[in-house]
C-alpha cells in the first residue's frame, strides 16, 4: 500500500567538523589557576563550534575536540576569584578581565595529528593578535 503526501524527514543531525587535541596549563606568576575555563573560538575559515574546556585544580586543561586552525582563546576565572584579586591588585584583575573578555588577544593555531599545547601565564606579556 502506498500513501502519498507523507515523507519521512530525519531530524537534523549535528554537523561533524574535524577536531584535534589541545592541552595546556593556566598559571598566574607561575602558580596554577585552580579553577576556571578556557574558551576556544574558531577564526576565519576554521570550521567548528566554540568550545568550553574546564581548568582542573592543577591548572591543566585538555580536550580532543578542539577545532583545527586559528582560534581565539579566552581564559575565564570564577567571578568570586576575580573580586578577591581586585581587592589586592587591580592591575592583575584588569589583565584577567582582558583575557576573559570578548576581545582577548590570545590566539593559537591548532594542527591535525599533532600535539597542540597552549600554556598561559596571566602575568607574562600577552601575545598580540
Amino acid at each position: 500500500m502506498l500513501v502519498s503526501g507523507c515523507r519521512y524527514e530525519p531530524m537534523a543531525t549535528p554537523r561533524h567538523f574535524p577536531t584535534t587535541n589541545l592541552s595546556g596549563r593556566i598559571t598566574l606568576a607561575g602558580r596554577p589557576i585552580p579553577k576556571g575555563w578556557v574558551s576556544l573560538f574558531p577564526l576565519g575559515s576554521t570550521l567548528g563550534e566554540p568550545l568550553l574546556v574546564r581548568v582542573n585544580a592543577d591548572g591543566n586543561y585538555s580536550t580532543d575536540k578542539a577545532p583545527i586552525g586559528p582560534l581565539a582563546v579566552r581564559v575565564t576565572l570564577p567571578k568570586s576569584d576575580i573580586e578577591i584579586i581586585k581587592r589586592n591588585d587591580s592591575a592583575i584583575a584588569s589583565r584577567l578581565e582582558t583575557v576573559g573578555g570578548l576581545k582577548s588577544p590570545l590566539r593559537i593555531k591548532t594542527k591535525p595529528d599533532s600535539i597542540n599545547r597552549f600554556d598561559v601565564d596571566l602575568l607574562l606579556p600577552l601575545p598580540t593578535p
